[in-house]
């Protein structure tokens, strides 16, 4: 897989650049094997080439709390709930706001292990 990312990178912006959904699935599978920061990388990318994908902004929130990227994963989930109660979306992209609010309740867990988790670490420090 590190060699399939290395590919696409190189081949970025030119006439061979694997397709979308290869580069998609290419996201999905470094997920799969823990290279989330990598997978995070790339989603951003594609997310900024297809900007009304609500599927790309779920897979970016996803890499983003395997990556322990908290505030990247709050942001994105926020702009991607916002998009997807607008009349800009498209009717079909709807489809993932059920999943997208379901990814609100992991968030917003890993939000409070996070604060619960810096809370410990005070009061360990403080003794």
């Amino acid at each position: 897989l590190a060699k399939a990312l290395s590919i696409t990178e190189s081949l970025e912006g030119s006439a061979q650049q694997p397709s979308l959904e290869m580069r998609t699935a290419l996201s999905k599978l470094l997920m799969e094997v823990g290279m989330s920061a990598e997978a995070l990388d790339l989603l951003q990318e594609l997310r900024l080439e297809d900007d009304e994908s609500l599927e790309l902004w779920y897979l970016v929130v996803c890499a983003a709390l395997q990556s322990g990227e908290l505030e990247i994963a709050q942001a994105e989930l926020e702009q991607a709930l916002q998009f997807a109660q607008s009349d800009a979306c498209p009717a079909d992209e709807r489809e993932w706001l059920p999943q997208l609010m379901e990814l609100q309740s992991d968030v917003d867990g890993a939000s409070r292990d996070q604060l619960a988790d810096g809370e410990a670490d005070e009061m360990d420090s403080s003794r």
